[in-house]
Parts: C-alpha cells; structure tokens; sequence
C-alpha cells in the first residue's frame, strides 16, 4: 500500500462524534447495541462515491496528453479500473459528525419532528471497531488535497509499474473462508496491512499474500479506501467522520429503501450490557424536553446504559 492513503489522522477537536436519527432507529440501536454499516454506494448522496472518481479520470486525462504510447496504455489501464472499483468489493460505511447539537445537522436528519443524536467517545469507538476490521477516517472536502491525495495514488502507481513491481491484489474474487482454509496466514497478513501506516509489512506476511490468486489490484483496493472519504466542498460544514471496512464476502443484511435494495452489516459500539462507546443521547430541536427525558430515561435503564446522559439540544430550529 503506498503512502497516498495514510492512516486516519487522530481526533484533534472534540473527543465525542455524533450520529444524526431519528426516533425509531434510536430505539433499535439502543436495543441492539449496533449501528448499520451500509454500502457507500447507496449513501443520502447519490453522487458521493462518482465525485472522487470524475477527479481520477480528469488526473488521468491529463497525464495522457503528455504520454507516449507506453504511459498512455498504462492511463487506460487504470482508469477501466477506476471504473470497475467495488466490482469485487463492497465500500460499507458509518457515519458520524464531528458537529456536536448541528443545525445544519438537525435539519438533515431525522423523521418530521423527532431527531436525536448520539453521542460517542472517539477514542473508545475506535478501539471497539477495530476488532470488527473497520476504521475511523476523516472525510477530506478540499480540492486541493484531494486532488493531492488522488495523484500521489496515481503517481506511486505509475512509478511501480514504471520499475517492474506493480503489485497486485490479494485474492479478491476467492471466497473468504476458502483464503482462510487455504492461507492460514491471510487475516494475520491483511491486519497488518490494515493497521500499517505506510503499507509496509513482513516479508513472512508478504509472501502469504503472494501465493494468493489476484482478482483485484492493489490500485483499486487503496482506491476504493479512499473515494469513501472524498466529499464535495460544500459539504464542509458536516465536518464527517465515518466508520469504514472493505467487505469483499461474508455474510450481508439487505435492507429495502424508496430507491435500491441496500447491503449492509452491523457494527457493534458496546459488548454485553456495558455502555460501550456511547455516553450521551441528545434530544433534538422541536421536541418537548420535559416530556421525551423520562421515557428516554427509561429506555436507557431497560438497555442497561449506565453512565449515558440525555441532553438538551440548544438549537431554536423548530421545523
């Protein structure tokens, strides 16, 4: 993996993120102590995941006007693979705000009037989820670095191929218990990888993967990391944060919406009847706080979070 993709950068405002809904998934998430982790492709913004692609094709375009033949059948290259990133693959995400009590936040979310946000300890959070493989990533919403970020993946791979060593996938298109059975090395080879800051990792773990069959290069895999955190400037504000994991097999859930049959697995913020990472429930605006604290109250102690507040949202939106 090259240095294009670094590891999430830590926490350097608030320590608590926030999770934007409304009153029927509050009582199924506290029920169940998880959140849905849902195919990045079927986000509220259908445009999402295109937009980092139209900013690799426009770079690769422009590397093509230069290129000699050579350079030009590499471009091509990848941008059929640009185009087929999460053929093999599904970009499954969580979504948190670093805005804590957001107007803007509160009008996005949430069914007519009853809109809560759930409050979670980021350092906690992380530690939970990456036993399940996923991460926390900031969402980047400059051009400038995005751009950045999307030439030095590209650069780094042209420089590969350039010197002979393009690396490849790691077993993509093979079933993941079959990878397990066969490659008894593979989870602890691909954790590495994960936890990794500059994609180096053992020359045993290495030639794990190296036995593996490739379906999926490993341009498309850092590619893939990151179009889930490329989001269009005037998003700005939501100053996201979200839980991310490339889920390549396994079992899925499926949920219906007014628009797609939607994938997506469960992410577990506590264990047992711990609180786990959440320590705040904060009643959205436009609801009587007098009236909803007691039953949120209740609903807290039935699911045995201990030591989770209920606050009061201080925003005069009302519609």
């Amino acid at each position: 993996m090259t240095a294009a993709i670094a590891s999430p950068h830590a926490a350097d405002s608030d320590p608590l993120i926030a999770h934007y809904t409304d009153a029927e998934a509050v009582i199924e998430i506290l029920k169940t102590g998880v959140l849905w982790a849902s195919d990045a492709r079927y986000l509220n913004d259908l445009a999402e995941v295109e937009y980092g692609r139209s900013l690799v094709r426009e770079i690769l375009a422009a590397r093509m006007d230069d290129a000699d033949e050579t350079e030009r059948a590499r471009c091509e290259t990848l941008l059929a693979e640009t185009r087929e990133t999460f053929t093999f693959s599904l970009p499954l995400v969580t979504c948190f705000s670093r805005s804590i009590d957001s107007l803007g936040q509160w009008r996005g979310y949430g069914a007519g009037r009853m809109r809560f946000a759930l409050e979670f300890d980021e350092a906690a959070l992380r530690e939970i989820i990456a036993e399940q493989h996923f991460q926390l990533a900031e969402c980047e919403y400059e051009l400038e670095q995005q751009t950045s970020m999307l030439e030095a993946l590209v650069d780094d791979e042209l420089s590969r191929w350039t010197a002979g060593r393009r690396p490849q996938g790691v077993g993509r298109l093979m079933r993941l218990d079959a990878l397990r059975r066969r490659y008894p090395g593979y989870d602890e080879a691909m954790n590495e990888i994960w936890r990794s800051k500059t994609g180096e990792i053992t020359k045993e773990h290495a030639d794990v993967l190296r036995q593996i069959p490739s379906g999926w290069t490993n341009y498309q895999w850092e590619l893939s990391r990151l179009l889930m955190l490329l989001k269009h400037p005037s998003f700005y504000a939501e100053r996201e944060i979200r839980a991310i994991k490339e889920q390549d097999d396994g079992d899925l859930m499926f949920r219906g919406t007014e628009r797609a049959i939607v994938p997506f697995t469960e992410l577990r913020f506590r264990s047992g009847n711990e609180r786990g990472a959440l320590r705040a429930v904060r009643v959205g605006p436009g609801i009587d706080f007098t009236d909803v604290q007691p039953v949120v109250s209740r609903l807290l102690f039935q699911t045995h979070y201990d030591g989770v507040t209920i606050e009061r949202s201080n925003c005069t939106f009302r519609g």
